[in-house]
């Protein structure tokens, strides 16, 4: 009988590949159009502190929502990995970084207390209508948010469309934040109270 691990194994292969194949302009237009849809959403006009991060084996670049976020005078703050933890720290276009462990570029400086951020977007390898993500399995976000100071972060997750994957709602494990929203490059897919579900289709 296969173990949850080994589904969540094979699947994170499979989505990482489904991933992989966006690329070029192709994966340019998703994050602009991805772009606008956050920007048409009341909680992004409420934020002023938003936590992003840069993409790593292809995942979807939020970069233009920074811009978006800079040209607002919003404050952007990027992951920086502290041991097993995970800290966010403030993040401008003039600021210095450098790789970690895994070869994603990170800001120094102090990180921000956890209760600062008001929304963060988080990468995934797979996402649920039911706001169930797969991630790489390491957990840093999963224990970043589980700190009593997040309690009140909205988490938005970044995705492709291809990257759905309803079965992830049978193998969620008990320590599994559920997102609040999912934003793809067709539309915000709204979860638990989050911005009123758009369709950006057509």
């Amino acid at each position: 009988m296969t173990t949850r691990a080994e589904r969540k194994t094979r699947l994170r292969r499979v989505l990482r590949a489904r991933r992989r194949a966006i690329a070029g302009e192709r994966a340019r237009q998703a994050a602009e159009q991805v772009a606008a849809h956050v920007g048409a959403s009341r909680d992004w006009n409420r934020a002023e502190h938003i936590g992003l991060y840069l993409p790593n084996d292809a995942e979807l670049d939020p970069t233009p929502i920074a811009r978006r976020a800079w040209s607002a005078d919003k404050r952007v703050y990027l992951p920086v990995v502290c041991g097993t933890a995970l800290a966010f720290v403030a993040w401008r276009p003039n600021t210095i970084l450098t790789p970690n462990r895994f070869c994603i570029p990170e800001p120094e400086g102090a990180p921000a207390p956890p209760g600062q951020l008001q929304l963060l977007f988080l990468p995934l390898v797979g996402w649920s209508a039911g706001g169930e993500r797969l991630g790489m399995g390491a957990g840093f976000y999963d224990r970043f948010l589980a700190e009593p100071d997040t309690a009140s972060l909205l988490t938005v997750g970044l995705a492709y469309e291809c990257q759905r994957e309803d079965a992830l709602a049978e193998l969620r494990e008990p320590w599994d934040v559920a997102l609040r929203a999912i934003v793809t490059e067709r539309r915000w897919y709204s979860i638990g109270g989050a911005d009123p579900e758009r369709d950006f289709s057509g």
